[in-house]
């Protein structure tokens, strides 16, 4: 009962969690986060609880999510009886709810899911932190990429995705950039997510896929003329090849940025780690987003 004790004014909350006080009493205008305790003053206190719930939403907002998004989330996990101290587990329940559905064939269950997902979150979050892992997921269970439900969900995925890439946007610039898969390499779904977030954060984006040679790719350089060249790596056996064409590319486009992203990248030795930063776009949000501002 203790936490649930008023004993906090909003100076005190606003200094605690970060936020100013008109907009914590914005939030819970809006969204009714919280419900402050009144004293025989009719003054507003919080308690312990209160904090940890806007400190919940305020982490949530530090990553990505609009405050609309996080006070969805946390009624959905109210209503669900999740607390707050265990929501930070909410995505990869989804995760995995969509893993079991994918390794099941289930359709309707992914995209009951997915409807889920994008009712809570932001498409570019979907995209980085919940579509990637769970190809990641699907291929760790099933053992390759070319097993029936590694297929199924990369076809589920570019189906559902796809509108995403080819609908027409008033932000796209002039200059584009181009994504495509490095020498061997036939997993062109990752790639195809980050082409997705690279054109939604205002890049016309050329994507190749796989099976593209080398002598082709300096055509499409040539007449494109893009500031971003991307390539996908998943394959260790593959990753040598694709680092020997991009110090190529370097050599002949001194005003390109070139970056690399795939799973042939995540186990590297220290040394190896270091000759890569300028280049690794990584795998998730947050890094996409450095390595773009890093690269602007």
């Amino acid at each position: 009962m203790d936490q649930e004790q008023g004993k906090y004014n909003v100076k005190a909350v606003s200094q605690m969690v970060g936020v100013p006080p008109g907009t914590l009493r914005a939030w819970e205008r809006r969204y009714q986060i919280v419900k402050p305790i009144r004293n025989e003053a009719s003054h507003r206190l919080y308690s312990d609880k209160h904090v940890q719930t806007i400190k919940w939403l305020v982490d949530k907002v530090h990553n990505g999510f609009t405050i609309s998004q996080a006070a969805s989330l946390l009624k959905h996990n109210t209503n669900e009886g999740i607390g707050v101290s265990t929501t930070g587990d909410y995505v990869q329940q989804m995760i995995d709810a969509l893993l079991i559905a994918a390794l099941k064939f289930d359709k309707h269950t992914l995209n009951a899911k997915m409807d889920e997902a994008f009712r809570l979150f932001s498409a570019e979050f979907i995209i980085s932190d919940v579509a990637g892992p769970l190809l990641v997921n699907v291929k760790e269970k099933s053992g390759c990429v070319t097993s029936g439900p590694y297929q199924f969900t990369a076809n589920w995925l570019r189906n559902r995705l796809g509108m995403m890439f080819s609908a027409p946007s008033s932000h796209i610039q002039s200059t584009p950039a181009i994504s495509v898969c490095g020498p061997n390499e036939t997993d062109e779904l990752p790639l195809f997510l980050f082409s997705i977030y690279l054109q939604m954060k205002s890049n016309d984006v050329l994507f190749l896929g796989s099976g593209v040679t080398a002598s082709d790719l300096h055509v499409a350089i040539e007449h494109i003329q893009p500031t971003h060249f991307i390539l996908s790596c998943n394959e260790a056996e593959n990753r040598e090849a694709t680092m020997m064409l991009v110090h190529e590319l370097e050599q002949w486009y001194t005003s390109i940025s070139i970056g690399v992203m795939g799973a042939a990248f995540t186990h590297l030795s220290k040394k190896e780690k270091c000759d890569l930063a300028p280049y690794y776009i990584g795998s998730r949000k947050l890094y996409w987003e450095k390595w773009l501002l890093n690269n602007s």
